[in-house]
Parts: C-alpha cells; structure tokens; sequence
C-alpha cells in the first residue's frame, strides 16, 4: 500500500507489479499509512487532519454504496468525540471488494475543509420571549456542510471560553434549514447545543444575558461563497419579520455586512 501527497492512496494484490487507486478515501494530503500484516485493516493519516481507517477485502465486486458522512457519531452528532464514526462532512462511494468502510478518529473540527464560511451575530441574546431565529441554505451541487457556533462574548460575569462548542450543526447540499437561538439552546432540527456556561447564565440575570457569537460552516467545496452557503436571521414571530442587523459573512478574503 502506498499513497501519493495531494493524491489518492493506492493497493497491490500482486506485491506491487499492478497498483489500484482507491478514490473512495478522496485525493488528500496523506501523511502516513499503514496495514496489518495480513493487509485487510489499512489506516491512513492526513497530515494537519484526521485518521482513518479501513477494512480491505480480496473479493472482487462491482457493487458500489453511497454513504452519507454528515456528522453521523457512535457518540455525538458531529464532532469532538474521542472516537467518532464517520463524523466528517461530505459524501463518498466505496467498491465492494476495496475498502468496505471509513472511519474517523478526531478530537476536534476536522482541519482539513477545503472552505469555511464564517457568519459572525454582534448581539443574541437568552431571553425566550424574543427567540431569534437563522435560516441557512447550502446552495452546493454536491458538498455537505457541518456549522460550528462559537460564543465570542457575553454581557455576565463569567465571560466565554470562545472555543467551538462539541456539536456541530450538519445541512447537506441543496438543503435549507433553521437554527432557533432560545434561552441558552441553539437547535437545528434534532442537533441541539447547551450554551449555559459560555452564556453565564448562573447569574442574577440569567435570562437577560446578551452575547455574540460566531457558526464557522465547514464544507469540501473550494469554491464556496457567502452565496452558496447563505444566511439570514430574524427576530420573534411577528408580521413582518424583525430582520437582524449588523451579521457579516466572512468567506476566508472578504468580509461581507448584511
């Protein structure tokens, strides 16, 4: 087994007289790989990035699945487990009879997004009498995003880590959903994330903290825009809608006010 840097890792079944490319790993910069001695169980090492790992079979098959990687976790939805199966974002085929599974072992976002696009809200805040709510559409073809909230401030006394919160919010390509900042939730369809400690809500004033935050949108779309993955927020639930004010887009270059 050998891999090629900004390529795809390749396997022998003849000690090396014939080389088959395995794409559904994808062409990363892979760092190192290794296999047991038997050949079946392979790993591979993306440098800056996550491992993974795989099962190689000897049959010989020309079925194909797709599996869908959007944050799917023996342990959390998303990202930050110790061990996550299959926590990246994006697609990928598998050949039977090639590598017949993938996983991921990380500890923290993957590093290896080919973009992030960044949204970054000056003022939310925790009082449930006026839940603000986001609507997010990935515009992609192909390409899966997984969103990631960050509490940049807060007006309590104990002020946030401003580190990625552990679960990430996944929206798959030609997707529109809704994330509802109430009280100290932030929800998207079944993914909710507790922000009591950074939203310091162990104060006086609980309810009435306000603070800033930050969802960096992971994507394996190099040409990723404030367009494709596009974003606005309103407040309450009145007729009209209260638009927020004041949320930049930021795409990696330019910093976009909406």
């Amino acid at each position: 087994m050998v891999s090629v840097n900004n390529g795809y890792i390749y396997t022998s079944t003849d000690s090396g007289s014939n080389w088959t490319a395995q794409t559904g790993a994808g062409s990363r910069n892979w760092n190192s790989i290794a296999s047991s001695s038997e050949g079946t169980m392979l790993a591979a090492v993306v440098n800056g990035g996550s491992i993974y790992t795989g099962v190689y079979s000897a049959s010989a098959s020309s079925t194909t699945t797709t599996t869908s990687l959007v944050a799917s976790s023996t342990t959390t939805t998303g990202i930050g487990s110790t061990t996550t199966t299959s926590s990246r974002v994006g697609s990928t085929t598998t050949t039977t009879g090639v590598v017949t599974s993938t996983t991921a072992t990380t500890t923290a976002i993957p590093t290896d997004f080919s973009k992030t696009i960044t949204y970054f809200l000056p003022y939310l805040h925790t009082n449930t009498n006026n839940v603000v709510y986001c609507v997010v559409s990935n515009n992609s073809t192909s390409k899966d995003a997984l969103g990631v909230l960050t509490v940049l401030s807060n007006s309590g006394t104990n002020k946030p880590s401003q580190t990625n919160e552990l679960t990430g919010f996944p929206i798959t390509a030609k997707q529109t959903s809704m994330i509802i900042f109430s009280g100290t939730t932030v929800t998207s369809g079944t993914t909710t994330v507790d922000i009591t400690t950074n939203t310091d809500n162990t104060g006086n004033n609980s309810s009435l903290i306000y603070y800033s935050a930050k969802i960096g949108y992971g994507t394996y779309d190099a040409d990723a825009t404030c367009d494709t993955i596009g974003m606005t927020c309103f407040q309450g639930t009145t007729s009209p809608k209260r638009n927020i004010r004041g949320f930049v887009c930021y795409d990696g270059t330019t910093y976009l006010p909406h």
